[in-house]
């Protein structure tokens, strides 16, 4: 599994910008919330920026289970 993923691709990780679910994700959320692009952009670095985060969290969690 691929766990290096950047908007534009930077330093050869993985790239979102250009994924086709990416381009549905984007229009669902422009019709539905009123968001921009740069706005869309912005929550889905974010989102993804913090995903290693959530995995450990996740992999923590359901060890202890």
């Amino acid at each position: 599994m691929h766990k290096t993923f950047s908007w534009t691709g930077f330093r050869n990780n993985f790239r979102l910008e250009s994924l086709t679910i990416m381009g549905i994700i984007k229009g669902v959320c422009r019709e539905n919330f009123k968001t921009s692009d740069i706005e869309f952009e912005t929550l889905v670095k974010h989102w993804f920026r913090h995903g290693a985060q959530r995995l450990a969290r996740d992999e923590l969690l359901s060890k202890n289970k």
